[in-house]
């Protein structure tokens, strides 16, 4: 069995002492720390007995610290105090009562030196005992941080831990999560640790009893809104398709989501199947990848030979396009199951990753005049390398791709693998951004 670590107020034992193991065999307790023990605890038993759970329990394994809090919620904004804290949450005491699971950004000041934003979820409520008006005392467990995040949040508690008076000019101010879809998964959050992203994963496995594929069933176009593949120019469409359920309904009813894509798969068609599924997308094959690559090569060779100033031209193109599309793609970043905040992130990310004068500035480390000598001149230019493949990652692919548009500026042609599992807003954001804005400026097909 694996040792288990547990800090325990014992402050009538010796400085020393032995006990047994579970084995049987003599260890020897850890140094004292004041009147706190550390004690080596190799039967995992006790940890479930009386006075080793719970509550009280997991407090004293924190650091007492008490500053000044600010919850805000729908209700309004209300004031606490932390009663304790360390590297995996904190203890709140404040007249709000939270539901386990709710999402919650914490925006730490410490003193007036150090600051730290974090997010977190609260893990239990308790109303106060003899309280009036009532308080209640909120446990939040902090989200996985960096380890920079982790550090500054040691340092930051052993210096107030040294300096009692910092307590007193510290808050942390608390914001509830207004997104709807991340409350809904807050309200959930004890019945599954599956992510989205996991959950897609495990659909893509769900197998159909009959041993059909959906082609063989007639499916009506307008039955679902579909995202095509785009290869030398032209949109495919490859008869083989994946479904994209409504991030919410993946949450809240898995089960109904599941059925519905075992009909579908199975060439059915449920009357209630726009209620769970999203859209559908093509999925592509060996065939497809080995069009693309050839498509792109032989584009690379013309579109490399266009000039700076068109190539300068077409970013421009794509940063007006993507404006007129926002409403619309941090839509479908919301389909794919990121809250609204975080959608609208993402795309600021975007926007300013292609303004006039960071593209100005990028076009000046393409080719620029380094030196005269005589009668020559001389330039410093960078060459295209031909055809860039990109792979982005599943959990932001629209937005972590975006960056690639800028190997456009370089003279290169692209291709875009968007993951199989979350495709939909990266589809939509290369074929109906920057596949429009190659087609304004005449670039040849297969580009992209």
């Amino acid at each position: 069995m694996r040792p288990c670590w547990f800090s325990i107020s014992i402050p009538s034992l010796p400085r020393k002492r032995e006990f047994l193991s579970s084995a049987g065999q003599r260890q020897n307790c850890c140094h004292c720390l004041g009147e706190r023990y550390i004690l080596k605890l190799e039967n995992a038993a006790l940890a479930k007995a009386p006075g080793f759970n719970g509550p009280e329990f997991r407090q004293d394994l924190r650091d007492v610290l008490r500053f000044q809090v600010s919850l805000q919620d729908a209700a309004g904004e209300v004031s606490g105090l932390t009663e304790n804290i360390n590297l995996g949450g904190l203890r709140v005491i404040c007249p709000r009562d939270l539901k386990p699971g709710t999402p919650v950004a914490l925006e730490f000041s410490f003193g007036d030196t150090c600051y730290l934003d974090l997010s977190g979820q609260v893990t239990n409520s308790r109303a106060q005992e003899n309280q009036s008006p009532p308080s209640y005392a909120l446990g939040i467990k902090f989200a996985t941080m960096r380890p920079l995040e982790a550090t500054i949040l040691e340092s930051a508690i052993a210096d107030l831990k040294q300096d009692v008076a910092r307590q007193a000019t510290s808050q942390v101010k608390i914001i509830v999560a207004k997104d709807s879809l991340a409350l809904e998964a807050g309200d959930l959050f004890i019945k599954t640790e599956d992510t989205i992203l996991d959950l897609l994963d495990r659909l893509s496995k769900v197998t159909v009893s009959a041993p059909r594929t959906i082609c063989e069933t007639p499916f009506p176009s307008d039955a679902l809104p579909t995202f095509t593949l785009l290869i030398d120019g032209e949109e495919l469409d490859t008869k083989k398709y994946r479904f994209f359920p409504h991030a919410e309904k993946l949450i809240t009813d898995y089960k109904a989501v599941t059925e519905v894509l075992k009909q579908l798969k199975a060439g059915e068609i449920p009357a209630n199947h726009k209620d769970y599924i999203f859209a559908r997308y093509c999925v592509g094959t060996s065939e497809t990848n080995l069009r693309a690559m050839e498509a792109a090569h032989r584009a690379s060779k013309e579109f490399g030979e266009f000039p700076l100033e068109k190539r300068l031209q077409i970013l421009l193109d794509i940063y007006e396009l993507l404006l007129v599309h926002k409403e619309k793609l941090v839509e479908l970043m919301r389909f794919e199951g990121h809250p609204c905040g975080l959608a609208e992130w993402e795309f600021l990310g975007m926007e300013r990753s292609i303004r006039r004068e960071t593209l100005e500035f990028y076009t000046t480390q393409i080719a620029r005049q380094v030196a005269v000598e005589g009668d020559e001149v001389m330039f410093w230019r960078r060459k295209p390398d031909g055809v860039v493949c990109v792979s982005p990652p599943k959990n932001a692919p629209s937005s972590a791709s975006f960056i690639a548009v800028l190997a456009l500026l370089g003279g290169n042609a692209l291709i875009v693998k968007p993951p199989l599992r979350s495709p939909i807003s990266t589809l939509f954001l290369w074929k109906n951004v920057v596949h429009e804005a190659l087609k304004r400026n005449g670039a040849p097909a297969g580009t992209l």
